[in-house]
């Protein structure tokens, strides 16, 4: 947690997430119990929940290839960094540091 904290000051993030997901059920309460941790404001957060069609009236996911959820989207300068779909590769905490640090990071479906 103390290396997440200084990484997730002013990120922004969005959560693609369905609540008749088993996944997303079991992702998004961990992703708020991690954030809370780690200090994160919320400022800079959105949580849209879709249609299991993956879509949401206002189409908040054009353009943004949503094809599993929950999606989790980081941003930094506006500009996608990188996202987890549908699960972790090792832990929350630990695919986030990849992240946030810039290592080497693939979530499960990316080509």
């Amino acid at each position: 947690m103390a290396q997440l904290k200084p990484l997730v000051k002013d990120l922004e993030i969005k959560i693609f997430m369905g609540t008749w997901c088993s996944d997303s059920q079991r992702e998004v309460p961990h992703f708020f119990k991690v954030m809370d941790q780690a200090g994160y404001d919320y400022n800079n957060f959105t949580l849209i929940t879709m249609s299991r069609e993956k879509t949401t009236p206002e189409n908040f996911e054009e353009g943004l290839n949503i094809t599993n959820v929950p999606t989790i989207i980081f941003y930094e300068n506006e500009k996608e960094r990188n996202r987890i779909v549908e699960y972790t590769i090792e832990t929350l905490e630990k695919d986030m540091l990849n992240i946030l640090q810039e290592n080497t990071y693939q979530n499960a479906y990316a080509e």
